[in-house]
This record gives structure tokens, C-alpha cells and sequence, in this order.
């Protein structure tokens, strides 16, 4: 059976419209044609396949989803499962069910997919389980609260059947459902819950909070835990969250955690709100069949704009298909053509398609594949977002280029191609027809919405501050509103942390310069530290991780004499471990500087 046209029932898993499916829109695993997730994505729970569900007969390799669907009639409407799709994308954390696409059909049918969380509900779990499994558990569990109220969001609904857990071979756990989520701050929507699960304040007629939240999840776990004692701890801190008065129980989820001898879930992952680049937001989504070229430096929102665009273009129903450029992809023409062949089959009915037949080496050949499988698409209005183009492979940007210039003649689809700044982005902004959006720093006006929507208040001042030493590179913001201090699970920073450390410039640099070298953008990650080298250089003796973090980026970005330079002072550090790290990436330099100069006098010589 096959639901809303591309996902492939494999079984239903309960009597609530759920199902266990795959898409047929997507790649065979360890392919990278889609991207997911918001900002701060950690370790995803529900890669793995779950347990008992190995062969359903798709195709191999395959990745399998869940999918929840809501008829027209039923108990839910689709604004609630919108709501809750909305409420996913912002939680971004390994406890929590990842969440992936939203759509629906003209009968009025609507439905959201989510990866897979591996294991059993909580009470099929919990018998004979070891203390310290469910200990671990517990632990998840508390993290991802605090992670959820930290966002501003209560899950509403908190019971065994909505924990997903496993303790072999090792303790996983997944909070999912969040159907009932709403405000920390207190929206109007009724209460809701499941008997047994619900605080007895809001029996009482009180309002969803922190403390009704941690209830439930108490009574989650005292739940499933009848007949299997957990350890002293876990006992005493069960009693406390099940107590009566809301103030006898820990004031937070951190505070249990603490109770337990866990330490704080970090913040510097949490997600803030999207703010800024509206009218981007809004040119993006109102596009019309055709190419534009989203052109920004590293570090300016390209990526987290695009996810905003699929997030709006899902809601309002549109069919959204990525793919993402990553370096070293042994396709000889990136992960576009494939895809486009399966929006072909899926416009088509088909249930397969001939994998070998999206491998074509001869770029024109395969653009002109590509443009017939859009116009075999061409009812289903699909927009393409192709995400981090500059990465491409030389052939793969001739495919991409090929492509444009097609679509631009006869426009069959709606294309978004990002790119940082440089020869790619520069041979596509050249192709006639297409239309180019630059994006530039954040303005002040956007600066200062970032630092209201991180303190839960404005404050001009730090909105200036922020402003003057980041640039309005909305990256090395971000990496500055982090430094801080830790967010309340009201989602506000405390007001005692409201400066800025006066180094903190150097912190922030370095995070948000590792995060564009993780993807593959060494050159710009350099020309972030630029700033900040000054800095990292006077202080190489006091502080040799910077410097030792400096000299990695520059290696990585081809600058081996800057390495070897910055280098030199922790290669006497007094610390061994300091030192032998420095005197190994200084030999790397210093060998790699000597292959180059052997380079250049071979070629000096030939061209004698």
C-alpha cells in the first residue's frame, strides 16, 4: 500500500494512523541527497533500524520512516498536526523523535514523518530491567526535558506509550507525540493528557507547566517500573516529582538531573527563533517556476534559510525535494540527478526505478534526463532546494550549470541553488534568466530581534555590542549570544550574565570557524580568524588551544606557513601533552611546506 503517493507502507504500527514506511523519495542509505534538522543537530536517536523490523520487504538499503497521518473528520485536524510539526523542527536533540517532512493530499489528509526511535515503549522495556538501565534512561529523559522547556515548549502528554527506549546495547530513549505540546509561557489551548498521566493540579483546573511536565514523567516511570525497583536515587527522586504540591517537587528538569549526579544538559545547542531575512523568507517561498541563485558567504543563514523556506513551502502543502553537496561525493554529477529520477517515478506511479540509470557521466546527457524527469514532475509543482552548490565537483557544477540554463528557457520546476560567494556561484549568476539574491550581514534592527529573542527581552546595548564585534555575520552572533551563560528553561538568559567577557571574541571565532571547516569550507573558516589571530598569537603560551586550534584550520585551508608560525611558541610549551600535540602538527607543516617547494622547483625546471 502506498500513502500520499511516496511512502511505501511497510506495516502499521497502531491503531492511530501510525505506519512504518519508506520513501521512495529518498536515497539508499550512506547518500547523501537530503538534509535535515535545524540548528545544533547532535547524534539523531532512530538511526539505527528498529529491533524486530529488519525485512518488510523494501528495497535494500533503504531508509524506513514513520509515518502519522490525520484524516479529514477524524479527532485531530491538520492545524494540529501542523502545530506539532512546527514544534519538532524546533527541538533538535538526540532524546527527542527527529522529525522530517510534512504534506498532504486534495481529500483534506495530512500527515508528518519522523525517523524511527529504536526499541519498545517504556513499560515493555522496563521489567527486568538493570537499575543503572533505568537509570540512564531517566537520565535521557530529564536532558531532553530541559532541552524542550529551555525552547519554550511543554510536551503536554508525557506516559510510557510515548517513551521509546531500549537498554541493549546500550540505554537509547526518545520522548515522542508531541500532539499536546504547547507555550512554557502559557498558550490557550486547553490542558490535555492521558488519565493516570496528568499532574493533579491540572486535574484541579490549573495550567500546563514545568512541574506538570516533570509529574508526568514521574509517573511515566513509576509506571512501568512496578515490579522492578530502581536503585535508592532514582527511588527517592521518582517520589519527589510524584509529589502533590507543585513546589515540593525539583523546581526543573536540570535540578532532578543534578539530583541524580548528572551534569546540565549543555545550551549552546539550543535553537533560537528565525529572525531577520523575512523578505528573503517571503521572495523564496512566493517564487514562481524558474532558477534563483541564493548567493551569502559561509556563516550568513544560507543553510538555515533554506530549511525555513521547506518548513513554510511543507506547511502551505507544496512538494519539497533536496539535495546537498558534500566534498569527496563519488557521484560523478552530485546527488541531483538521482533524485530528480525518483521525482520522475514518483509523478509517474511508479514503485521503482532503475538506480543505474541516474549514473550518467556525460553532463548534457544527463541535464537533459534531468529536464524530461521535471517535466514528468511538472503536475506535482515540486521546488528543489540544492544547498552548498560551491561544494560541488567540477562536474557536478557543469550538471548544475546545464541545468539552470534549461530551466531558465522552459521552466519546469521551482530551483533554489545557495552558494557561497566565488567562481561557482560567479559562472551561475552569469547564466541569463536567472535571478540572484544576495544575502548580507544581519543589519542592526535584525541583531537586536536575535538578542530580544535569546534574553526573552531587548537590550539595546548588548544588541550593539554583539552587532559591532560579529559584523552581523549571523554565525559568529549566534556563537556570541551563546558565550552567555546558560538559558532558564523559560528560555531566557539569566540577567547576571548579560556581558560579554571581553575575550570572548576568540572563543566564539574558533566555534563558529570549526563549524565551516566541518563542512568543507576551510577558506572561509581562515578568513573568519583573521580577526582574532592577533589575539591567539600573544596569548600562544597561556592559551597553546588556540593557538593549536588556529594553526589546525590554517593547515586545513592550505596556509601551512601561517601554521608553522603560529605553532612555534606551544612547541616549547612546559606541558608535554601541549607540547608533543604542537611539535606534530608543526612537522606536518613544516613537511608539507617542503613537498610544495619541491612542487615549485619541478615545475620551475620543466618550464626550462
Amino acid at each position: 500500500m502506498r500513502l500520499f503517493g511516496r511512502y511505501e507502507v511497510l506495516r502499521r504500527l497502531s491503531d492511530e494512523d501510525v505506519y512504518l514506511a519508506h520513501d521512495i523519495l529518498e536515497e539508499p542509505s550512506g547518500c547523501a541527497a537530503r538534509f535535515r534538522g535545524g540548528p545544533g543537530d547532535g547524534e539523531a536517536l532512530g538511526a539505527e533500524q528498529p529491533p524486530g523490523t529488519e525485512d518488510h520487504g523494501a528495497p535494500a538499503g533503504r531508509p524506513e520512516v514513520v509515518l502519522k497521518q490525520v484524516r479529514p473528520g477524524g479527532e485531530r485536524t491538520p492545524e494540529e498536526l501542523a502545530r506539532e510539526f512546527r514544534t519538532l523542527v524546533a527541538l533538535a536533540h538526540p532524546a527527542i523523535v527527529r522529525v522530517l517532512d510534512f504534506g498532504g493530499d486534495a481529500s483534506g489528509a495530512c500527515y508528518i514523518t519522523m525517523e524511527p526511535a529504536p526499541g519498545e515503549t517504556l513499560d515493555v522495556v522496563f521489567p527486568g530491567a538493570a537499575p543503572a538501565a533505568v537509570r540512564a534512561l531517566l537520565v535521557q529523559a530529564l536532558e531532553a526535558l530541559a532541552h524542550a522547556h529551555r525552547c519554550g515548549v511543554l510536551h503536554g502528554d508525557l506516559k510510557p506509550a510515548n517513551i521509546i527506549a531500549r537498554t541493549a546495547p546500550d540505554p537509547r530513549l526518545a520522548l515522542v507525540d508531541f500532539g499536546l505540546a504547547r507555550a512554557v509561557s502559557g498558550a490557550d489551548l486547553p490542558a490535555g493528557g492521558t488519565p493516570g498521566f496528568v499532574a493533579p493540579e491540572i486535574l484541579a483546573g490549573g495550567r500546563p507547566s514545568v512541574a506538570a511536565d516533570l509529574w508526568a514523567l514521574g509517573a511515566a516511570f513509576h509506571a512501568a517500573l512496578t515490579g522492578a525497583p530502581p536503585d535508592a536515587a532514582v527511588a527517592s527522586l521518582l517520589a519527589d516529582l510524584l509529589a502533590r504540591d507543585p513546589a515540593a517537587r525539583p523546581v526543573d528538569a536540570v535540578a532532578a538531573l543534578r539530583r541524580l549526579g548528572a551534569s546540565p544538559p549543555p545550551t549552546a545547542a539550543t535553537p533560537l527563533p528565525f529572525v531577520g531575512r523575512r523578505v528573503d523568507l517571503d521572495l523564496l517561498t512566493g517564487r514562481r517556476p524558474g532558477v534563483t541563485l541564493l548567493r551569502g558567504p559561509d556563516g550568513s543563514g544560507k543553510s538555515r534559510l533554506m530549511r525555513e523556506v521547506r518548513w513554510r513551502l511543507q506547511i502551505d502543502g507544496r512538494l519539497v525535494v533536496e539535495a546537498r553537496h558534500l566534498p569527496g561525493d563519488p557521484r560523478p554529477l552530485g546527488p541531483l540527478p538521482g533524485l530528480l529520477r525518483r521525482l520522475a517515478a514518483l509523478a509517474e506511479h511508479e514503485h521503482e526505478h532503475d538506480e543505474e540509470d541516474s549514473v550518467v557521466d556525460d553532463v548534457e546527457s544527463a541535464a537533459e534526463r534531468a529536464m524530461a524527469d521535471l517535466l514528468a514532475a511538472r503536475d506535482l509543482a515540486p521546488v528543489v532546494l540544492v544547498d552548498d552548490a560551491d561544494l560541488a565537483s567540477p562536474d557536478a557544477v557543469a550538471f548544475l550549470s546545464a541545468l539552470a540554463r534549461g530551466c531558465t528557457l522552459d521552466p519546469r520546476a521551482t530551483i533554489v541553488l545557495a552558494s557561497a560567494p566565488g567562481p561557482v556561484a560567479d559562472s551561475l549568476a552569469a547564466l541569463p534568466g536567472i535571478d540572484v539574491l544576495d544575502l548580507g550581514p544581519l543589519d542592526t534592527a535584525e541583531i537586536a530581534a536575535l538578542v530580544a529573542a535569546s534574553l526573552g527581552r531587548s537590550d539595546e546595548r548588548l544588541a550593539r555590542e554583539i552587532y559591532e564585534r560579529s559584523g552581523g555575520l549571523p554565525l559568529l552572533a549566534l556563537e556570541l549570544l551563546r558565550a552567555l551563560g546558560e538559558r532558564t528553561e523559560r528560555g531566557e538568559v539569566d540577567l547576571s550574565a548579560r556581558r560579554l567577557p571581553a575575550d570572548v571574541d576568540v572563543e566564539a571565532a574558533l566555534r563558529a570557524a570549526a563549524a565551516l571547516a566541518g563542512r568543507g569550507a576551510a577558506r572561509a573558516a581562515f578568513e573568519l580568524l583573521e580577526s582574532v589571530r592577533p589575539a591567539i598569537g600573544a596569548a600562544a603560551v597561556s592559551e597553546p588551544r588556540h593557538a593549536l586550534a588556529w594553526a589546525e584550520i590554517a593547515a586545513q585551508a592550505g596556509e601551512h606557513a601561517a601554521a608553522r608560525t603560529m605553532l612555534e611558541a606551544p612547541a616549547d610549551h612546559p606541558d608535554r601533552a601541549v607540547r608533543g600535540a604542537a611539535l606534530l602538527a608543526l612537522g606536518e607543516a613544516i613537511e608539507r611546506l617542503g613537498e610544495l617547494a619541491a612542487a615549485r622547483a619541478r615545475d620551475r625546471k620543466s618550464v626550462v
